[in-house]
């Protein structure tokens, strides 16, 4: 409802008048301005408005000069106790410290994004290298190419940057690998053309190992 929000002050004002303009200012003030047209001659600040046209609500800024979106008009706001401890935590940090915006995890690995665009991603893929084909190198060490490692959240923009990666060789006693190299990134994966290496001329048939990489780049621009 979309009336006038105060009672006026200009005599002569009969009790009917009174009640009728009392109970169309609660009105107004107990739906929220709501309607499809600006109510700003009839709000100060920090009023809210319903704006019915657009479904969404917003308040008026500190000056009283514009309105601020701030949810949907039948949105909640969920407690802690809907969330967890530990969610609730860290959303309440994320808007407190403007940091840290999401962080989540699937089969390929985990990642996390911030609120400047900037994203993380901890790919992490164990290796079943059992049958692998390694090739013997003059040198007096085995090689092996890897296949495309898959960066378990997709990046934006420009390709990301690999900033660190490793190779956990679960047969060490055997055969101690070491990452040598991995292909440049796309927004989704590490194409086939990485390689392990091998101080060892010719390689056991069985192992497993853990590859680990992390890539700097954004998830929005």
């Amino acid at each position: 409802m979309q009336t006038q929000t105060q009672v006026t002050t200009t005599p002569p004002l009969p009790g009917v008048d009174l009640v009728t303009q009392i109970n169309a200012a609660l009105r107004t003030h107990g739906t929220n301005l709501a309607g499809p047209d600006d109510p700003a001659a009839l709000a100060l600040p920090y009023y809210t408005w319903a704006d019915t046209g657009t479904n969404r609500l917003r308040r008026r800024n500190a000056a009283g000069s514009a309105w601020v979106d701030i949810a949907p008009i039948l949105g909640r706001l969920l407690a802690a106790s809907e969330v967890g401890d530990a969610a609730f935590a860290s959303i309440a940090g994320t808007v407190a410290g403007g940091a840290l915006f999401e962080m989540g995890a699937n089969s390929n690995g985990r990642w996390l994004r911030f609120a400047d665009g900037t994203q993380i991603c901890f790919t992490i893929s164990n290796l079943n290298l059992s049958g692998s084909s390694w090739t013997s190198s003059p040198g007096g060490f085995s090689y092996l190419q890897l296949g495309a490692q898959v960066i378990p959240a997709a990046f934006v923009g420009s390709a990301p940057s690999l900033v660190a990666g490793s190779f956990y060789d679960n047969d060490i006693s055997g055969r101690s690998a070491y990452l040598a190299g991995m292909s440049q990134p796309t927004l989704t994966q590490f194409p086939a053309g990485g390689y392990l290496v091998s101080p060892a001329a010719s390689a056991p048939g069985s192992s497993s190992g853990s590859l680990r990489l992390i890539t700097l780049g954004n998830w929005k621009t």
